[in-house]
């Protein structure tokens, strides 16, 4: 069987029918990651990027320190 330039001949079958199984990833794929902070001093929050993009990269680092700083502002407000 195949679809499209994909070739699944081999592939388990159930009742005579193959199985295929595809995932679509929708943006891009973000293997790096650094981790900043604690998170007993102020939370600690995962970033996933992309190293080849520097610029890219630091917006997203940017972005998820005004997002922790928020969430602890948020906290210190309701507590």
């Amino acid at each position: 069987m195949t679809y499209g330039n994909l070739d699944y001949s081999g592939m388990p079958s159930v009742n005579g029918g193959t199985i295929v199984h595809l995932h679509k990833q929708d943006g891009p794929v973000l293997q790096d990651s650094i981790e900043v902070g604690t998170p007993g001093k102020g939370g600690a929050i995962k970033i996933y990027f992309n190293a080849g993009d520097v610029a890219d990269a630091k917006a997203r680092v940017l972005n998820a320190m005004e997002v922790r700083k928020f969430a602890r502002e948020q906290i210190e407000t309701a507590g």
